[in-house]
């Protein structure tokens, strides 16, 4: 959309960041707290109803990154945070790497990303306890 040397998702500006939100339906139906979770269903227990009502919703952020030349998708990861606690990580990324399949690769990046959260963010990330 912005190609400018530096791949479709380079900004400049508040401008460009602004266009790209605007024009993007994923980020439009994953700031839209109303729809944020639409299609997500509780799973009901075993001789349970389903549930009916909808959970309420946490607070939606919207956090842009710092463009990175030549970032290698595959070492881009997401972690779940919980009452301040490291619940998960998963890659960013939805395709399949053959060098992270390997359970040293595996052990490798959850100890890494793990000493990262326990000493650069678990404790001084201001957004709260709970984060993603």
């Amino acid at each position: 959309m912005l190609p400018q040397g530096h791949g479709p998702l380079y900004c400049t500006s508040p401008a460009d960041v602004y266009l790209l939100l605007k024009s993007s339906d994923f980020a439009a139906h994953g700031l839209d707290s109303s729809r944020a979770y639409e299609g997500c269903t509780d799973e009901p227990e075993a001789g349970a109803e389903a549930a009916t009502t909808t959970p309420s919703v946490p607070k939606l952020e919207l956090v842009l990154k710092k463009y990175i030349a030549n970032m290698n998708p595959s070492r881009e990861f997401r972690v779940f945070v919980r009452d301040n606690v490291l619940l998960g990580i998963t890659q960013r990324d939805m395709n399949f790497y053959e060098h992270l399949q390997s359970d040293e690769a595996r052990e490798r990046v959850v100890s890494t990303i793990r000493a990262f959260w326990e000493d650069e963010v678990r404790d001084h990330y201001e957004g709260g306890r709970d984060c993603e």
